[in-house]
């Protein structure tokens, strides 16, 4: 078991303040899964596959009944175009995973460029079967300029409300229908009034590395960024300009798993996972 756990799994810690009665919290999350659903990697050693994420999850949520559980985006394809004759299969695939979702009890999944790969309408599809929340922000009607999906979502998790928001960069030109409007600007248009409901703020954000690099253009105070878009993962977690950063690689190879003990609301976050206490 303690070889398989460290095969799929990062462990990020993060604390408020020294712990005395504390609140307890996980946040476990995916990105960039790119309809992967087994193992993959070399013959040896293979990472990641739905059924270890579950006995993750698992553990976990048995350590950690407050949790939530999230996907940063790029989940249902590896591809932008897909070939005919794989088409059944892909169809499939992303349904297969939409049901395992639902069973591992996922609270929202941030629609990712990538995942506009058999249009609108099949995504609209499989967010018909989804017990989760399809959420993006910055997806937009053409004609309307208004979200196709959700912006945020508010979910309460033991006694504080976390606000969920999603947003993505443009992938390809290709989109079957919606736009994507600037995934800055709309975090700034959003931001405001998120943080006016929740105690803590989490993007989740499938971005380029160039959408990435202006975040620093974002006024309002975030506590976590999620990362889908990249082949990197995070061992640690990283501080910028006094936010979290997690990225968990791509293919479905890592779990990210974020412990909080949070006693002293009011006193700002601070990443403990190198310090003993």
């Amino acid at each position: 078991m303690k070889k398989l756990f460290k095969l799929i799994c990062i462990i990020l810690v993060g604390l408020l303040s020294q712990v005395n009665a504390a609140e307890r919290f996980a946040i476990l999350y995916t990105g960039s899964v790119m309809g992967e659903t087994e193992p993959c990697g070399w013959r040896t050693n293979r990472l990641g596959g739905l059924a270890r994420r579950a006995e993750v999850f698992n553990k976990y949520r048995t350590n950690y009944p407050n949790s939530l559980t999230l996907d940063a985006g790029n989940l249902f394809f590896d591809r932008d175009e897909i070939e005919t004759k794989q088409l059944e299969l892909k169809q499939e695939t992303a349904r297969l995973i939409v049901d395992i979702y639902n069973n591992l009890k996922y609270d929202a999944y941030n629609v990712g460029g990538h995942d506009f790969a058999l249009g609108l309408d099949f995504l609209k599809e499989l967010q018909a079967k989804a017990r989760f929340t399809f959420i993006s922000a910055n997806v937009v009607d053409t004609l309307t300029g208004k979200p196709v999906f959700e912006p945020y979502k508010i979910v309460k998790v033991g006694n504080k409300n976390f606000g969920i928001i999603g947003v993505t960069s443009v992938w390809n030109e290709k989109y079957r229908g919606v736009g994507i409007a600037d995934p800055i600007q709309t975090l700034n248009k959003y931001l405001p009034a998120l943080r006016k409901k929740a105690d803590y703020i989490i993007v989740l954000a499938a971005l380029t590395a160039g959408d990435e690099n202006k975040l620093g253009a974002i006024k309002e105070k975030i506590d976590f960024i999620l990362m889908a878009g990249s082949y990197r993962y995070s061992r640690n977690l990283e501080v910028v300009d006094g936010r979290f950063i997690a990225r968990c690689g791509t293919t479905g190879k890592y779990v990210g798993i974020i412990t909080a003990e949070i006693n002293q609301p009011k006193k700002p976050l601070q990443d403990i996972s190198n310090i003993s206490v």
